[in-house]
């Protein structure tokens, strides 16, 4: 699936994680459309970071998870 990139087109399986989840949260309506995914930090999609999402819609608090030893 090629999308905008950095500098050149781009294909999903080579970006960063965060250009997924920006091209995502985009595609999902929840950013503003037009921002290059390499725009957005990785930290803003975590750690309580402030991401202004349209339509009023917020991340929620991280979720903790135990893996067992």
């Amino acid at each position: 699936m090629p999308f905008r990139g950095r500098a050149r087109e781009r294909r999903l399986e080579t970006a960063y994680c965060a250009e997924v989840m920006a091209l995502t949260y985009e595609e999902m309506g929840l950013l503003a459309p037009g921002r290059r995914p390499g725009y957005y930090d990785p930290g803003r999609f975590w750690s309580g970071d402030s991401l202004e999402l349209e339509g009023g819609f917020a991340l929620g608090g991280e979720i903790r998870v135990d893996l067992p030893e």
